[in-house]
């Protein structure tokens, strides 16, 4: 059986064994990254939350930074199909949006930064040009008479500029 007395810091154990002595040692005391619990240095899983308390091993890319920056350089890509292009354009700023707040309440947790950024910027850009376009094309069908033979007649001149 082991007991533990708190003691300046640190734990004072002892392990009594049946039919042999008492040995005494000191733990190190450590906090619960996510409750706070006072537990032994070295303890993997926390007794009172069960949250893991293993370090990793440095930074972890931000959360969406790499969905982020695909959604914006495919928004860009689909431009000039805007029914496409412009979801997959707000989608990709919303999400780049979202890992940049991630990154900025903890600027050494995460890389990817760049990412974010980048996803962003090219969302915003496939944003403007896919509602310029889809903006060009409903004013371009309604005066050719509005059919959508000739929306698509004019989505095909577009597309061949």
């Amino acid at each position: 059986m082991t007991t533990c007395l708190m003691e300046a810091g640190s734990y004072l154990c002892a392990t009594t064994y049946v039919g042999t002595e008492k040995q005494s040692f000191n733990v190190t005391i450590m906090k619960c990254r996510n409750c706070g619990a006072e537990m032994p240095e070295g303890t993997k899983f926390c007794p009172v939350c069960g949250s893991s308390q293993v370090v990793n091993n440095g930074p972890q890319t931000a959360p969406g930074a790499v969905v982020g920056f695909i959604l914006g350089l495919l928004g860009m890509c689909f431009v000039w199909f805007p029914l496409a292009g412009l979801p997959l354009s707000i989608i990709g700023v919303v999400i780049s949006g979202k890992g940049k707040k991630k990154v900025e309440m903890n600027p050494s947790g995460y890389t990817g930064a760049g990412l974010l950024t980048a996803g962003q910027v090219m969302g915003i850009i496939g944003i403007i040009i896919s509602a310029i376009y889809l903006v060009i094309l409903l004013i371009g069908g309604a005066l050719l008479g509005g059919s959508l033979s000739s929306f698509m007649d004019l989505s095909e001149l577009f597309s061949s500029l």
